[in-house]
């Protein structure tokens, strides 16, 4: 029985740093660098009460989406996500990769996009 994760009908392009590894922090410096793009699943994650008032402060506001696409072995945490169409995001990754079904069919990854209340 095929695993079913919704239709595939948002194009996403991941994004990778290419440069030097910084000695102190360990960050890479360099220019982003476009690299494969795939056909995904894109759920929104509803808002939930870990949002909002900390210590009386709405300080940071945080829009997570769910993509799920199929297996490839090039993806990591360390890479940013773009998610084309009307409204184009660029989002951290903070969850995943991780696999779906059997025999590495689909992955799953968690973004995130952060703007501040200001």
């Amino acid at each position: 029985m095929p695993l079913n994760v919704g239709p595939l009908d948002t194009r996403i392009t991941f994004i990778t740093k290419v440069g030097q590894q910084e000695p102190e922090y360990g960050t890479v410096t360099g220019e982003p660098v476009d690299g494969p793009s795939a056909w995904a699943n894109k759920e929104d994650v509803l808002p939930s009460r870990e949002e909002g008032l900390h210590a009386g402060v709405l300080s940071t506001i945080s829009q997570k989406v769910r993509l799920r696409f199929r297996w490839r072995d090039d993806i990591n945490a360390n890479m940013r996500v773009r998610i084309e169409g009307p409204l184009t995001r660029t989002m951290e990754i903070i969850g995943g990769p991780a696999e779906i079904g059997d025999r590495r069919t689909y992955m799953e990854i968690m973004c995130e996009e952060i703007s501040t209340n200001e």
